[in-house]
């Protein structure tokens, strides 16, 4: 799979430096939650848009916590990388411009998913296995 195209290295670059930050993070994570929030989710693809922001907020803040460090951490940078890339309102296709600003935006998050899907398929495992956990306790 091609990289995406424009400046993605330089948000690659960024990530690597914050990826052992754990403030660093938290504050990204913080910042695509509230942009995530803020999506009109009318549309096929900004649902999935949306579902993947999460999926990748949801493993980052597992990481951070401590409570899930099966991830290399070349999949924290490129999770990184894709959320950085996601808060910037001014990437390759501005986000302000109606019904196409997020399509890049979702363009990398699939680019990056297709290049962890196995980290992703841990993950979800892990939180299977917790809810299953959690559901006999109650």
């Amino acid at each position: 799979m091609a990289k995406p195209v424009g400046n993605f290295e330089d948000y690659m670059r960024s990530a690597r430096e914050k990826a052992g930050n754990s403030e660093d993070l938290h504050d990204i994570v913080n910042n695509a939650f509230r942009k995530v929030m803020d999506i009109d989710k009318s549309s096929d693809q900004l649902n999935v848009l949306v579902k993947k922001a999460l999926l990748f907020l949801k493993m980052l803040q597992s990481y951070i916590s401590g409570d899930y460090k099966n991830i290399p951490l070349r999949t924290i940078v490129a999770i990184t990388a894709s959320l950085l890339y996601f808060i910037n309102p001014f990437d390759l296709i501005p986000d302000m411009i109606p019904g196409v600003g997020l399509l890049d935006d979702l363009a990398v998050f699939m680019w990056v998913a297709g290049n962890i899907d196995k980290d992703i398929k841990d993950f979800e495992e892990y939180l299977k296995g917790n809810l299953e956990i959690d559901n006999t306790r109650s």
